[in-house]
């Protein structure tokens, strides 16, 4: 009896730490200038009128063909990528344009503002550039293959990009 209780103390412990050492946010921040994972460009439209330009991709992925449409707008600082599938499965800003989080974090801003918004950063990655992106996944109740995240990416301590990415396009 006395073993286990303390197998079970064991196992509640180890969660308890487990859940404190993994950061995450929630997913009401997983938002970039009012467009979600998963809306549909009609949706997009609705809140930045007709994109600047469209492309699209076929890719072999999922057991078929999905199709990649690609909406910039303005001068392409704001990049919104759908499936003909699911909907919104990135978001892009790269530029200081008033786009940004719920939490109000937007390019140009200090890096030091991720922990004093987010807390503890997931994982952190070097870019092709030499920059580091700094990656924050959103809290799930079940744990997923790849959680969606909240990505900045860091040159000389200033955040030059912000996206959005669902975790389906890392599978």
């Amino acid at each position: 009896m006395t073993r286990c209780r303390l197998i079970i103390l064991t196992v509640v412990l180890l969660s308890m730490i487990c859940s404190v050492c993994m950061a995450s946010i929630p997913r009401s921040e997983l938002a970039l200038g009012g467009v979600t994972l998963f809306t549909r460009f009609a949706n997009v439209q609705h809140i930045y009128g007709q994109p600047t330009s469209t492309s699209y991709k076929d890719y072999n992925i999922w057991g078929g063909t999905s199709r990649f449409y690609t909406q910039r707008y303005g001068n392409g600082s704001f990049i919104v990528t759908a499936t003909n599938r699911d909907g919104v499965v990135s978001v892009t800003t790269t530029a200081d344009n008033g786009i940004g989080t719920p939490a109000g974090i937007k390019v140009g801003m200090n890096q030091g503002r991720l922990a004093m918004v987010y807390g503890e950063v997931d994982s952190i990655w070097d870019d092709n550039n030499g920059d580091k992106i700094f990656v924050y996944n959103v809290k799930y109740e079940k744990m997923a293959a790849e959680p969606d995240s909240l990505q900045f990416t860091v040159r000389n301590g200033r955040i030059i990009k912000i996206s959005l990415v669902a975790g389906i396009l890392s599978i």
